[in-house]
């Protein structure tokens, strides 16, 4: 169906005349809505756009089609949404957005450098109360995990909670077995209350009975086991320990 406003829906029942976008993909029953992209070329894949296959390209500027002009630092470049209908929604028909991917500047595009726009990327999720960021990308490969309020933790991989412990895991699962983890968390570690680092080492996976060593950011350490060589505390050669024993 072809409306007066210039929409395309694709699959319609009628009915349908309140779409809003330029063009709307229906399925219903056994009919899924899909968009399918295929491409049969010779050639191969490299940095060249036009040797590139199956595309979805998405572009945005500021000004008009006839005289666009160039973006701003927070400007949307594009959005990717997944909404679902839950009856009470304010997103159109009572459609929410349960999740979301979006693409913004950051910084300021160089109208005289080639290539300059710098980029990044929000994964956005839906925790019952609307939609917030719980993941950022930016443009020097930084990562943000959990808390992405903070603009100058954008180095390496940073997880950032409010609420909850800041936790890197790594766990070795094999067929229901565990054969190790190793956790990397900041919180409330310390008897008066104040917040520490800490890097826990588990034999057997879990919690119960598999912790074997933890060492604190303040310097202090926690050992279980013997001291063999596979036990708590071993060395082959010059050992120093300073303080209380």
């Amino acid at each position: 169906s072809e409306y007066n406003n210039g929409t395309v829906a694709i699959n319609s029942t009628g009915g349908d005349s309140a779409d809003t976008a330029d063009l709307t993909v229906h399925g219903q029953g056994s009919k899924h809505a899909s968009i399918s992209l295929n491409t049969w070329k010779n050639t191969g894949v490299d940095g060249n756009i036009a040797n590139t296959r199956s595309i979805i390209d998405i572009e945005s500027a500021r000004g008009t089609q006839g005289s666009p002009t160039i973006l701003a630092d927070e400007d949307f470049i594009g959005q990717i949404c997944f909404n679902g209908y839950t009856g009470n929604g304010s997103h159109g028909g009572n459609y929410v957005v349960g999740a979301s991917i979006r693409a913004m500047v950051e910084g300021t595009p160089g109208a005289a450098i080639e290539n300059d726009l710098p980029t990044k990327l929000q994964f956005r999720t839906n925790d019952g109360g609307g939609t917030s960021n719980v993941m950022q990308i930016y443009p020097n490969g930084g990562i943000q995990i959990g808390d992405t309020s903070s603009s100058s933790d954008t180095d390496g991989l940073h997880i950032k909670k409010t609420n909850y412990w800041a936790q890197l895991r790594l766990e070795r699962l094999s067929n229901g077995t565990h054969y190790g983890k190793v956790d990397i968390g900041a919180g409330n570690q310390s008897s008066d209350g104040t917040g520490l680092g800490v890097l826990n080492f588990y034999v057997n996976g879990g919690y119960d009975g598999g912790l074997t060593h933890q060492f604190y950011s303040n310097g202090n350490a926690t050992f279980t086991g013997d001291t063999t060589t596979q036990g708590t505390l071993y060395a082959s050669g010059d050992m120093r320990l300073t303080g209380d024993i």
